[in-house]
């Protein structure tokens, strides 16, 4: 009996009997990379393409975008996430097109398109928000995140879609910050330390406060020239961007501030926090409704200074985008 000889994903003509760690496809000692845990192939490390049954690299441009298999899929921004990016990208442009009103309520074009753009870019910042922390806990040792499709930015993966988008938006609308919501489930027993526990809850606000810096440096460069609508909107977002970080690194249980300290604090101080979570929301609507929330907006004015914003801009794009349940001023 005679069993037909595995060969090198890559170089067809080369037997092997070794594996990649991560995907399990076959490939010879040349093409594997030594790792903190197992060998990696050239694919897995390096996005190089397995060659076809004639030994020639098969490579297209949809196989690039969406992948080859469902590892791969799982592991790359999904249609979804192009889709919201897109309509933010021409919320935007619209914007770019629309001229200020000259009434007090100001124009339907105005703060319909102002609204877009903050709602629409407030999603690509959610997405972003929860794929740092998969991304972080993914590098950290915690495989599964992938396989719950965490990696793709696709909210329809995440645990609770409804407390993790529809409501951070809901409060977004009635002008206030958008509350944080449970939406990915991390495995923190299988990161490598506790120290990458503070890396995956702190990649959340990190990336939120980097779109912040972003947006408000292109505010700030002069390449929108006289585009008011587009740079009020686009500052108020960034506003929401630096209060969504305040927020979420204040050392309540549930949220990332917590959830980075956690990890360094005693067993029985962590034993006597943990049934706090079960009213984080509760408590964090107490902070934000209370005077004590105003230290979040108090934050983001403070920034908004440091950085060189004028605060009129912030203040218009309040005003077209947001109904004034809190006010900014």
């Amino acid at each position: 009996m005679t069993t037909q000889a595995t060969t090198c994903s890559f170089h067809p003509d080369v037997e092997t009997a070794l594996t990649c760690t991560l995907c399990d496809r076959p490939a010879c000692p040349d093409c594997l990379t030594m790792a903190a845990v197992g060998q990696h192939c050239d694919g897995c490390t390096k996005g190089r393409p397995a060659a076809n049954e004639k030994g020639k690299a098969a490579f297209r441009v949809r196989e690039a975008v969406v992948g080859v298999d469902d590892y791969q899929r799982l592991r790359r921004p999904s249609k979804l996430f192009f889709v919201v990016l897109a309509t933010f990208l021409g919320c935007c442009f619209a914007a770019w097109f629309v001229e200020p009103a000259d009434d007090v309520a100001y124009g339907t074009a105005a703060k319909a398109t102002s609204i877009f753009v903050v709602i629409s870019g407030a999603v690509v910042g959610l997405m972003f928000h929860e794929w740092a922390h998969a991304i972080v806990a993914y590098r950290g040792g915690d495989r599964s995140v992938a396989d719950k499709g965490y990696l793709t930015m696709d909210v329809r993966h995440y645990s609770d879609p409804m407390l993790s988008i529809a409501m951070p938006i809901a409060f977004l609308m009635l002008g206030g910050l958008p509350l944080p919501g449970g939406a990915v489930w991390i495995n923190r027993h299988r990161l490598r330390s506790k120290w990458w526990e503070t890396a995956v809850s702190l990649a959340g606000p990190a990336i939120n406060f980097v779109a912040a810096c972003a947006i408000f440096g292109l505010v700030e460069s002069g390449i929108f020239g006289e585009r008011y609508i587009l740079m009020g909107a686009l500052s108020w977002l960034a506003f929401i961007e630096v209060g969504i970080v305040i927020l979420n690194l204040l050392p309540i249980p549930g949220l990332d501030g917590f959830g980075a300290i956690e990890p360094h604090l005693p067993d029985s101080v962590r034993a006597a926090l943990l049934p706090l979570r079960q009213i984080t929301f509760v408590l964090l609507l107490f902070f934000i409704m209370s005077p004590a929330g105003d230290v979040i907006w108090a934050g983001a004015r403070g920034f908004t200074d440091v950085v060189g914003i004028d605060r009129a801009f912030v203040a218009y794009g309040e005003e077209l985008a947001s109904p004034r349940l809190f006010n900014f001023d």
